[in-house]
């Protein structure tokens, strides 16, 4: 039996900018205790409880005839969860009914296209209830009952998905890299339920000053941009309309500062990368480079060439093990289990470091693969209570590393790795090893910050 035959439907859903007051009038009118919120397009932005907005603390009012000034009032938005678990209406109900018991969740928004078509509570499941069948458990690494998703593969997603409630933003410009680039963010998004905005960069001045005018910005540039934002979303395949999937917006300034603004709150934000020819060009430094080097969070950089679908593989690059892994793992750990695809870490011993760390021993690359077998694996086991069902490996090789991890994907695979953001100058100049697979890969590449909204 599948979701979409005991969820309820249409679903009861909020906004952001719904006072706590009038949220908790209405949960009590309409008898329920949770509500998906969305944004203006349909999109959910999260979820809120019952429970979150009584610990608002929303006061009593005072009397009519007292005089007062109004304090300003708690909103929706405010107290929301903002990373949600939600599924799709092709979920198995056995194994929906498995993973809620076991992680304690009473009530589940249900996506369709990033949309919220329906709730399944915890009573709509509990009667279908049981066990992984051998069919549906992972059995690829003993000691884990992993529920094997059996529809993951055909959707292109995975149950009890983390939505990307805050939305994945991509650059666009009319030019053949922003499409690609749209197309492939498209597609990402929609793995993870998220909402996808379109962003022109009016980077001007190209045109006489107007009083008044945003500053920076061309004053006839926005609807030529605008024009060319959404004639670039109706060349996406299946041709939705601008604002059906893909909120179009023209901000004022250069491409980078805005995305890399965005980059703030963004879930993702998506860039493609053009051919680089051009000396001027190289010495600027181009957008998709100047973008991975100074944004805040999460940024991709999608090349020519490189596949739009769901990803073959999910590499990680993982090098200094004092440095906390976090957030690039949760990156790649979460895409991997939206594609139902395997997550490979890569760690790279270069035998030069290694020779001189070991003072002439030329045995210390051997004991360095060793002990990076073995933190490898240590990180890995970490991991898999969080993300049981995700097929994982490590491969540890000696190298120069920008060099490996080329050798590593394919244009099909997806790339991830940690960044320190830098100012946009010495981003550039750095030469760092994710600025080199910015560059040169040939699949798309994740840039890791930190997290949405660190």
């Amino acid at each position: 039996m599948l979701v979409s035959e005991v969820m309820t439907t249409p679903a009861r859903v909020i906004t952001r900018d719904v006072t706590v007051e009038q949220a908790l009038r209405r949960f009590r009118r309409q008898q329920v205790t949770a509500m998906p919120v969305v944004d203006g397009l349909g999109h959910l932005v999260g979820i809120v409880s019952e429970a979150d907005l009584l610990r608002a603390g929303v006061a009593p009012e005072p009397p009519a005839e007292a005089d007062h000034v109004a304090a300003p009032q708690a909103v929706v938005g405010g107290v929301m969860t903002r990373r949600v678990k939600t599924v799709s209406p092709h979920d198995d109900v056995a194994e929906v009914a498995h993973a809620m018991g076991e992680l304690g969740i009473r009530s589940m928004p249900v996506l369709s296209r990033s949309r919220v078509v329906g709730m399944v509570a915890r009573s709509d499941v509990d009667g279908h209830r049981s066990p992984p069948t051998a069919s549906g458990v992972d059995v690829s690494r003993p000691g884990h009952s992993a529920v094997r998703r059996r529809s993951a593969r055909a959707r292109g997603g995975g149950i009890m998905s983390a939505a990307w409630s805050m939305g994945v933003v991509v650059g666009v410009d009319g030019s053949a890299a922003s499409r690609h680039a749209l197309e492939w963010a498209v597609n990402t998004a929609a793995r993870h339920g998220g909402s996808v905005v379109a962003v022109a960069a009016s980077e001007g001045p190209r045109g006489p000053v107007v009083p008044g005018a945003t500053a920076g910005a061309r004053p006839d540039a926005a609807p030529e941009l605008r024009e060319r934002a959404e004639q670039a979303v109706a060349s996406l395949p299946g041709a939705p309309e601008p604002g059906e999937r893909v909120e179009v917006r023209v901000e004022p300034g250069t491409a980078s500062r805005v995305l890399a603004s965005y980059s703030r709150t963004a879930d993702l934000v998506v860039v493609g990368r053009g051919d680089g020819a051009g000396a001027e060009r190289a010495a600027r430094g181009s957008t998709s480079r100047t973008t991975a080097a100074t944004s805040h969070g999460r940024v991709a950089v999608v090349p020519p060439g490189a596949g739009t679908s769901t990803p073959d593989h999910v590499v990680v690059g993982v090098g200094n093990f004092d440095e906390d892994p976090t957030p690039v793992l949760e990156l790649a750990f979460d895409e991997a289990r939206a594609g139902d695809r395997p997550v490979r870490l890569v760690h790279v011993i270069d035998p030069h470091v290694a020779f001189e760390a070991g003072t002439g021993r030329r045995g210390y690359a051997e004991l360095w693969h060793d002990i990076a077998t073995h933190e490898l694996g240590a990180l890995l086991e970490r991991w898999s209570d969080k993300y049981p069902d995700v097929e994982r490996t490590v491969s540890v090789r000696p190298g120069e590393v920008g060099a490996v991890l080329l050798d590593e994907v394919t244009e099909r695979d997806l790339l991830v790795v940690g960044g320190r953001r830098h100012p946009a100058p010495a981003g550039r100049l750095l030469g760092s090893v994710p600025d080199a697979l910015v560059r040169m890969a040939q699949c798309p590449v994740v840039v890791v910050h930190g997290g949405p909204g660190r």
